[in-house]
């Protein structure tokens, strides 16, 4: 099951702080709000090496503490969940 599922796990790091991710379809990263929160931008990298930075965070809600950062502008993500 790691060897499946962790090449789409991502790091999310800002300058407050650092959480994960999971690379969904579309080349989308879901990930907690409390995570990317106030920033409009993060850092994301995955277990490969692959690192986009800045990638944009394009929702989020606070309430149910889930965001979306969208990689889809650079290409290249990795293997989705």
């Amino acid at each position: 099951v790691y060897a499946r599922v962790s090449p789409s796990i991502a790091f999310v790091e800002t300058s407050l702080g650092s959480g994960t991710g999971v690379l969904l379809q579309d080349d989308l990263v879901l990930t907690n709000a409390h995570v990317v929160w106030p920033f409009d931008e993060v850092r994301v990298v995955f277990p490969d090496a692959t690192e986009f930075d800045p990638a944009p965070v394009v929702a989020r809600d606070l309430l149910a503490d889930l965001a979306l950062i969208d990689l889809s502008g650079f290409g290249g993500a990795p293997r989705t969940l």
